[in-house]
């Protein structure tokens, strides 16, 4: 543990992967209108994220103890365990009796596919109320999105009988939408161009995926998000001349100008913020500066691990372990640099595996390793066919496709479509691009290169075994890179569940000739 972590860090609560709630279960009291929705969506029960969190946070959304500022909530659990209705939930249910639309909650996404994919959940469990929510990703132009947000308001005037505001006369502002789904750089873009935007409303700030929101600087986003949202907090330096006006057209106080000294004026310098952070990754990185920086409020830390983990108290004996899908097996498969494409080719086709997720360090290696594949693929089928053998079971040629952030988004949705369907068995792709997939039906990944670090990893195998199914992992190693790969995993504490998978020399060389062709079409497209 590095010096300087805080104590709640050190000792997380520990919950069981194979901890579940029932739907309608008393621990987690969701209205009438919600439960329905959920059996609507096929949820019987609450997965381990959201049997640990929900209680926590419907329970106080349904409290009048919301008036005041609750507990932060900082969440590590698999990628694919249901994270997302975790913080879904609690949200629709706070704000579904809201009186007065204001921008209320903020959910901050790394990747504009992630964020859409979110915006489609969550349309889907706002169907029956009066929420108005937007996705703020960068997909539209800027003034699209800023009609969007603020309904065109020329004035920030907006009706300041909030009976919800507590006090506060913090009604600068309009807001369009009560739920915002983002990207952190446009998030930028709106606090420092769209007249009218403001965080000062905020309920909720959830930042998903945070362990790569907070390691990149994404435009210093995190900062001026919490200023904003804390504009009313401390208004001794605002001007005193009003910039808004009411419904009557007289001068009201907002989020950039405070009411004049007198009397009373020491109660504008007390925190009213009652936003709360809920953070949630399959990694939270220890390092002091970055959890400082997220200036938390009496944070709670929950993390969905092995019970075998834990300590007699419930918390962690080693907070840097790992977190991974219980159902996840993994493995490792050692090749020669020249012939690493048919490692893979022959996981695909001797092992028949599914719908199968292929991880590179770049843009540029997914682009050539799909090339070859594609070529490969092209030059074998033609050979089996041309040979008249049956296509049995093991030569099946599979499908493939490259996924990459040089695709327009919407050809991008069209293969998550596709490969959802199985449509694709072979999605290729890099680590940037991929963390915008959020595919439940995934049955496989491969590590075609090595991850870099055990975050990269995490977040790579926990693309499969999502929402409890089974899945498999496999590493391809080159034969350099096998001792630093499990010094990796022994100082996660992890090398012991790694399997290490023998290739059957004779079928591996069963695809040579086929992949000799295709490396020489390859010279002559490179040349």
């Amino acid at each position: 543990m590095s010096l300087g972590v805080p104590l709640w860090f050190s000792s997380p609560t520990v919950v069981s992967p194979s901890q579940e709630l029932p739907l309608g279960s008393p621990e987690v009291p969701l209205s009438a209108e919600l439960t329905e929705c959920c059996q609507r969506e096929g949820i019987a029960h609450f997965f381990a994220v959201q049997a640990a969190v929900l209680p926590l946070l419907v329970q106080s959304a349904r409290s009048v103890a919301t008036r005041h500022r609750l507990p932060d909530l900082c969440v590590s659990a698999p990628t694919g365990s249901g994270k997302t209705l975790a913080y879904l939930l609690p949200i629709i249910e706070k704000l579904r009796s809201r009186r007065i639309r204001r921008l209320r909650a903020l959910i901050v996404l790394p990747t504009r596919d992630l964020a859409l994919q979110v915006k489609a959940v969550l349309d889907r469990f706002t169907q029956g109320t009066d929420l108005v929510s937007a996705v703020i990703a960068g997909q539209v132009p800027l003034a699209q999105e800023q009609e969007l947000l603020t309904g065109g308001c020329p004035t920030g005037a907006e009706d300041d009988d909030d009976d919800d505001n507590d006090g506060n006369d913090n009604n600068g502002g309009h807001s369009a939408v009560d739920i915002m789904v983002c990207t952190p750089g446009r998030l930028v873009d709106h606090l420092r161009s769209t007249k009218n935007f403001t965080l000062q409303h905020l309920e909720f700030l959830v930042i998903d995926e945070a362990d790569r929101l907070l390691n990149h600087n994404f435009q210093d986003w995190l900062p001026k998000v919490l200023e904003s949202a804390d504009a009313a907090t401390s208004m001794s330096d605002m001007p005193t001349t009003p910039t808004t006006v009411d419904r009557w057209g007289l001068p009201v106080h907002d989020a950039v100008t405070r009411p004049s000294g007198g009397l009373n004026s020491h109660i504008f310098n007390r925190p009213t913020s009652r936003m709360q952070k809920l953070l949630f990754s399959a990694t939270l990185s220890d390092n002091p500066a970055i959890l400082a920086a997220l200036k938390l409020y009496s944070p709670q830390y929950i993390c969905i691990r092995d019970d075998s983990l834990a300590t007699e108290d419930g918390n962690l004996a080693n907070p840097r372990q790992i977190t991974v899908p219980p159902t996840l097996k993994e493995y490792t498969l050692v090749s020669d640099s020249d012939t690493k494409p048919l490692a893979l080719v022959y996981l695909m086709y001797h092992l028949q595996l599914g719908t199968t997720l292929c991880f590179t360090r770049s843009v540029e290696a997914a682009h050539r390793l799909f090339q070859v594949l594609d070529a490969f693929n092209r030059i074998y089928t033609a050979e089996r066919q041309k040979q008249q053998q049956p296509d049995g079971p093991e030569f099946k040629p599979f499908t493939l496709a490259e996924y990459s952030s040089d695709l327009h988004p919407s050809e991008r949705e069209r293969l998550r479509d596709q490969f959802a369907r199985g449509e694709i068995q072979l999605l290729v792709s890099s680590d940037m691009i991929a963390r915008g997939l959020d595919i439940e039906q995934v049955g496989a990944v491969i590590n075609y290169d090595v991850p870099r670090g055990i975050q990269t990893y995490v977040h790579r195998v926990g693309r499969t075994a999502r929402a409890g199914r089974e899945g498999a992992a496999y590493t391809i190693l080159e034969s350099q890179e096998i001792g630093n790969f499990f010094s990796m995993m022994d100082r996660a504490k992890h090398a012991e569940k790694i399997i290490k998978l023998e290739t059957e020399r004779g079928i591996k060389g069963g695809y040579q000739h086929a992949y000799k062709l295709a490396l020489r079409r390859m010279r002559t497209i490179y040349k």
